[in-house]
This record gives C-alpha cells, sequence and structure tokens, in this order.
C-alpha cells in the first residue's frame, strides 16, 4: 500500500491500483506530492519509476522531502522528449519486469500531448488512449499504482479552468484529484467520491490544514 499522511484517512487503502490522476495550474503541488508518493514507495523498500517530462523533479527538494542516498539505486528516472518518447517509454516499461516495483509516476502525462495536439489533435488524442491503455494494464499486472501529474488549460468559450484532455482523463482515471490554490490551498476529490481537503505545503510535504469561512 502506498499513501500520503494527508490522504490517509480518505484513502486508507493507499493509492488505486490503476490510473491516479492529479491535477491543476502551475504551482499547485502537483510536482510535490508525485515525489512525495514516489519517496514513499522507496521508504517502503519498493523501487520507483518516475517519468518527469517537466525537467522538474529536483534533488535537493527531494532530500527535503526525505530522498536518502541509500535510496538512489531504487529510483529509476526516466526524462522522454516528446509525446511519441513518452509513449515509447510506456511501451518499454510494459515490457521490462522491474524487480520489486512500487510505483510508477508521470510528472506530467499532459506537456507533451498540448504540444502534439497542436499539431494533429486526432493522433494526440489516439496516442493517448494507448498510453492510458498501457498504463492501466501494467498497473494491473504489477498490482502497483500509476499517478498521473496533469495540466490544464482555460476554455476560451466558458473562462473555466479544465483538465488537458478532460473527457479522456476522466473517463479512463480511476482516482481524479485537483490541486486549487486560491486564497487557500484546496486539494479536490474528483473521483470516485467528491470532498475538499485544506492542506499546505511545507519542506517536508504536503499537510493538511484546516478550511474556513
Amino acid at each position: 500500500m502506498i499513501s500520503l499522511k494527508l490522504l490517509e484517512k480518505d484513502l486508507p487503502k493507499g493509492f488505486f491500483i490503476g490510473a491516479n490522476t492529479v491535477f491543476g495550474k502551475s504551482a499547485t503541488g502537483k510536482t510535490t506530492l508525485c515525489i512525495e508518493s514516489a519517496i514513499t514507495a522507496l521508504k517502503g523498500g519498493k523501487k520507483a519509476v518516475f517519468v518527469d517530462t517537466e525537467g522538474s523533479f529536483s534533488f535537493d527538494r527531494a532530500k527535503q522531502l526525505g530522498l536518502l542516498e541509500e535510496f538512489l539505486e531504487d529510483l529509476i528516472l526516466l526524462s522522454p522528449k516528446s509525446f511519441f518518447e513518452q509513449e515509447e517509454c510506456l511501451i518499454r516499461l510494459s515490457k521490462s519486469k522491474i524487480p520489486n516495483l512500487g510505483i510508477i509516476i508521470i510528472d506530467t502525462i499532459g506537456k507533451f500531448y498540448r504540444l502534439q495536439a497542436r499539431k494533429e489533435f486526432s493522433h494526440a488524442n489516439d496516442s493517448l488512449k494507448r498510453q492510458l491503455m498501457i498504463i492501466k494494464k501494467v498497473s494491473k499486472s504489477l498490482n502497483i499504482p500509476i499517478i498521473l501529474a496533469n495540466q490544464v488549460y482555460t476554455d476560451i468559450e466558458t473562462g473555466k479552468t479544465k483538465m488537458l484532455a478532460d473527457k479522456i482523463m476522466e473517463r479512463e482515471s480511476d482516482l481524479l484529484i485537483e490541486l486549487v490554490k486560491d486564497e487557500k490551498r484546496k486539494l479536490i476529490f474528483k473521483k470516485p467520491f467528491p470532498k475538499e481537503i485544506g492542506f499546505e505545503i511545507v519542506s517536508s510535504g504536503l499537510v493538511e490544514s484546516y478550511l474556513k469561512g
């Protein structure tokens, strides 16, 4: 079981087997949640695969969150440079046999999707669907959770903030969480149940705060 202290009350069995999607604007805490989740797996004696499409994995920040020197041999960092490479990376992961693998994290699944969708929207959607199919198959076969951080965009017609590839991601995600930073930070469960949690980002990671007003 892999979970975070912030989510223990609502996810007593940890992250779901399947696709656990966390989306939000920049600086809402997505990468911190991803790194903290990887370290939780490492502390439990498992290996962690971190697919870093954003170049956002910081070893200095990871050390603040609890990454120890002894964990490094069990942390596998991958850095695809395009949506095609991202899909190839997942195909290779599906065929590899990494012993004692505890979690796979992609931060973010949407960066290269956004770029590809601007060129060939239908091809980008097809690739994303294939990637999610691989992700769910790997998760089920290895009995491990997979965390997908995702970007957002503003709908020009409604002015609302939406997740990239929202319809596809909502359908395929087993757990869906939005991180919001307004006057207060909020973690909002969208699926499979609705709930809001106030939280703060501190040196040790995400911690609960209380929503007032």
